[in-house]
């Protein structure tokens, strides 16, 4: 009996970052449908709704491999704006979140993405993953941030990851408006 090849879980975790943290193409905006529009206080910055693009990703620190922090730009709609939060929409197979806007665009999305893939039975692996962004508006159609994450991984065959679980990193962005 052979032992198993590290290249498949390799792209599965690679696939795993590219959706933790990559929002890929998104569909056509699908407007503000939040009910509880108001003006922001004068200089405040509400993002304004519509496809967004996500570049510019900076690699800042990490103790997870490369395979596992590799992030690719890629587009995003939010759908939903108010003086106090927004809604992403990724097109990447992940959930929509929510993020809360503070003063002068501050954002924070506590729950950009959490996840749990089953490598079994092709490796006896499970990985979980948790990531958190903020960063600020510099307008309605420019913006950048952070965003983390924790990856941990159990079972007998998690070292064929090429990792040491939990493991960590962060990257910078900046995200900007589509016209």
């Amino acid at each position: 009996m052979g032992v198993p090849s590290t290249q498949e879980p390799m792209r599965r975790i690679h696939g795993i970052a590219c959706l933790l943290l990559a929002a890929c193409t998104a569909s056509s905006p699908r407007g503000d449908d939040d009910d509880d529009d108001t003006d922001p206080p004068p200089g405040d910055v509400v993002p304004s709704a519509g496809t967004w693009r996500y570049n510019e990703v900076v690699p800042v620190s990490g103790t997870c491999p490369t395979q596992i922090t590799q992030v690719e730009a890629g587009d995003f709609v939010i759908d939903q704006t108010s003086a106090t939060g927004f809604r992403i929409v990724p097109d990447d197979g992940t959930a929509p979140f929510r993020c809360s806007l503070a003063a002068r665009g501050a954002f924070d999305c506590p729950d950009r993405a959490a996840f749990t893939r089953d490598l079994r039975p092709s490796l006896d692996a499970v990985v979980d993953a948790h990531a958190v962004a903020d960063g600020t508006f510099a307008s309605p159609a420019a913006g950048a941030g952070r965003q983390m994450a924790t990856v941990a991984c159990t079972g007998s065959q998690c070292g064929a990851l090429g990792a040491a679980f939990p493991c960590t990193f962060s990257v910078d962005f900046r995200i900007a408006r589509k016209n």
